[in-house]
């Protein structure tokens, strides 16, 4: 009868451990989270600011994105189109 009372000791030991764990991690989680947040922020502000002075880096930021979202090649009907004049050829063909 003693050993199953320990083990139900132990076994409710054994749930607040994991629970107070389980809270450890998520308050760490949350912090982690929250650091982030405001560094984003404010990175977000320095770049607005930045890029309200029409600065050399705002123009660069904006020309490194340009060229990031452009599209350089699509495969149409087995064959790759290149070029932005031959993309606008096409297109109205293959819709």
């Amino acid at each position: 009868m003693d050993n199953i009372q320990i083990g139900k000791e132990g076994e409710e030991e054994c749930k607040q451990d994991y629970l107070r764990e389980k809270e450890i991690f998520w308050e760490i989680y949350r912090e982690d989270r929250k650091e982030e947040e405001e560094l984003r922020l404010k990175s977000r502000s320095l770049w607005l600011k930045a890029g309200d002075k029409n600065t050399y880096f705002f123009h660069n930021s904006m020309k490194i994105r340009r060229a990031r979202n452009q599209i350089e090649k699509i495969q149409l009907e087995n064959q790759e189109v290149k070029g932005a004049e031959e993309l606008k050829k096409s297109i109205p063909q293959a819709l």
